[in-house]
């Protein structure tokens, strides 16, 4: 992680700029329990934030989308 951490994607500022909701949706991934990184993938078409583990994404995936009824969420597992 803490090399993720160390990167950044050059098009998330400018994306913010254009699209501020962008950076509520981060605070609100960020401010998940067990949020480990949360970014813009891309130029801003989806936002994404990585998890401890399977389940606390799916926690925090019902969680929101309580919330916002209109957001796609899905939690996934990238590797073992």
């Amino acid at each position: 992680m803490n090399f993720c951490r160390s990167k950044k994607n050059d098009l998330q500022e400018i994306s913010i700029k254009i699209a501020p909701v962008l950076q509520v949706i981060l605070n609100i991934l960020s401010d998940e329990p067990n949020c480990l990184l949360a970014r813009v993938s891309g130029s801003g078409a989806t936002c994404f934030g990585i998890f401890n583990n399977e389940h606390s994404a799916a926690l925090s995936a019902s969680a929101i989308s309580s919330r916002f009824k209109e957001w796609w969420l899905k939690p996934t597992q990238l590797s073992n």
